[in-house]
């Protein structure tokens, strides 16, 4: 309708060297804050509380539970649809961001989680601890620590597979150009005149190579000329 469509035929874009490295820095900036006894990566994680507040009201539509877990879940629905786009276009290292902004995201929700019991984080706007309410209707509020340590492992165990895509990524495309890259022509074999012989010797095939070794004396066409003295 746009002149736009979307195939899954069409090839990945190519992965160079300052992809990796700057996916690498991201990586590793998010990891540095996720060891931290605070995880709160600047920026992003102010972003992420923008999209959370967003979503409470907007999946509040679809009934009071989905209205506490809906700033969980949107602040996950970005980064997501973000990679939805990217897998579509075949993008492979904005894929890759998205993916890694989509499972940083659960060390933010883990800290969030783990903090059920002793609210101790400000909460914007005030109110009630949207986990302690959700825990405490699951009756599971005593394994906010358990349930906050599953979710960094969720968070750990995505930078892997992010790191796996990339490898995969890297291996397909050294094949690809391996296929496309054009070998080099031989010149056509030719057949071999012999005046003493009176016949054209035919192409040897390459598994009787020695056939063609032929001594020069054999056929004074291919003897090397000498002056006379």
């Amino acid at each position: 309708m746009f002149g736009y469509s979307i195939s899954w035929d069409k090839p990945w874009s190519k992965l160079g060297v300052p992809h990796l490295v700057g996916l690498a820095l991201f990586a590793l900036f998010i990891a540095s804050y996720a060891t931290d006894a605070d995880p709160w990566v600047p920026i992003l994680d102010s972003a992420n509380l923008a999209f959370h507040e967003a979503g409470h009201p907007f999946y509040a539509a679809f009934g009071d539970t989905m209205g506490w877990l809906g700033g969980t879940i949107g602040q996950l629905t970005f980064p997501f649809i973000g990679m939805l786009v990217f897998l579509y276009r075949k993008h492979a290292a904005s894929l890759a961001m998205c993916a890694l902004w989509y499972f940083q995201n659960f060390f933010n929700i883990a800290r969030y989680v783990a903090d059920a019991q002793v609210q101790e984080l400000p909460l914007v706007g005030g109110g009630q601890h949207d986990w302690t309410y959700l825990l405490t209707k699951w009756g599971v509020l005593h394994k906010e620590m358990q349930i906050a340590s599953n979710l960094r492992l969720v968070a750990w165990l995505g930078f892997f597979a992010v790191a796996v895509f990339l490898a995969w990524r890297m291996v397909a495309q050294r094949q690809d150009e391996s296929v496309r890259r054009p070998r080099p022509s031989r010149p056509p074999r030719t057949a071999h005149h012999c005046p003493t012989r009176g016949r054209a010797s035919p192409s040897v095939p390459l598994n009787q190579w020695w056939l063609a070794r032929r001594p020069a004396w054999r056929c004074p066409s291919r003897a090397r000329s000498h002056p006379k003295p």
